[in-house]
């Protein structure tokens, strides 16, 4: 399922739901570097991130990160590489599970 809204002055928003047990549905590989990628080369863009499994989520916002850091960058290889393995981290304990 794809979603797209889109608004003058406000900005878009993108929803990608992806069933697990879906055919066509492909592995989706490493989450933690796409993610860590994607706001390293695009800082001001805000994203929203929600993992799901079996009613269990992780979130990652980074409004809320830029909030808790103003004074440090995005771009920052050091605070990439922390989100990267924070990241990494919260989605192997929801593969885990309870």
């Amino acid at each position: 399922k794809l979603e797209i809204d889109s608004a003058p002055g406000k900005g878009t928003k993108v929803i990608a739901s992806f069933k697990h047990s879906h055919i066509d549905r492909a592995p989706l590989g490493d989450m933690a570097g796409t993610l860590a990628t994607l706001i390293m080369g695009n800082p001001q863009i805000d994203y929203v991130y929600t993992h799901m499994i079996d009613g269990r989520d992780f979130s990652l916002d980074t409004r809320e990160i830029k909030a808790q850091m103003p004074d440090l960058s995005l771009q920052d290889p050091a605070v990439i590489h922390h989100l990267t393995e924070m990241i990494r981290s919260n989605l192997e304990q929801l593969a885990a599970g309870p």
